[in-house]
């Protein structure tokens, strides 16, 4: 006799929460802006971390959550289930966003002196944003060092390394569809562990 395993509390959260930003992003495409508030409002916590963790700097980040964030609204028609879950969606249009900024960042300053890169001001942020952003970034950290070491270095390489999924295959000398696995593993026990921040 095969008993049957009921599935997990985390899982069913993780389906609501997909059929319930799906839906958003369904409005979305049909130019509500209200989903995209609603949207940003549940899922920007971790964005920004993930942002910050990429490009280094709070108003950078912020400018890189805005461009995420304009990039879903205008693609909103084309996403399908098919290609991941929303936040999964969410999550590779930021990377992508980080990476173009730094990109852009270090053309702009090629070149320069020491000098002047001694005389740009820092971004102005309040100790709150500071203490908040310290603090986000430490869970998120805390929740990567409990995943196993395959599914860590992955999601690390991966969102703050800047390879894409080929070139993570390549260098670890896995298949493809091994590095894809690892990293929606990882991001969903993340998700689990991170659920206070709208992963």
């Amino acid at each position: 006799m095969i008993v049957g395993v009921a599935p997990a509390a985390g899982s069913h959260l993780e389906d609501s929460r997909q059929t319930a930003w799906k839906i958003l992003v369904e409005r979305m495409s049909q130019g509500d802006h209200g989903a995209l508030s609603e949207l940003y409002d549940q899922s920007s916590g971790i964005l920004y971390a993930l942002a910050l963790r990429i490009v280094q700097n709070p108003g950078d980040a912020e400018e890189t959550l805005h461009d995420a964030y304009l990039r879903a609204w205008r693609s909103a028609s084309a996403y399908t289930e098919e290609r991941g879950s929303v936040m999964s969606w969410l999550v590779l249009m930021t990377r992508s966003c980080g990476i173009d900024r730094l990109r852009a960042t270090r053309r702009h300053y090629a070149g320069r002196s020491a000098q002047d890169f001694s005389q740009v001001e820092s971004p102005m942020t309040t100790p709150e944003t500071a203490v908040e952003s310290k603090q986000k970034n430490q869970r998120i950290r805390a929740a990567m060092g409990h995943l196993p070491e395959d599914q860590r270095q992955a999601i690390e390489l991966a969102f703050f390394g800047g390879l894409t999924h080929s070139e993570l295959a390549a260098q670890l000398g896995v298949p493809l569809g091994t590095i894809k696995t690892r990293i929606r593993s990882g991001l969903q026990r993340m998700r689990l562990s991170l659920g206070d921040l709208s992963l």
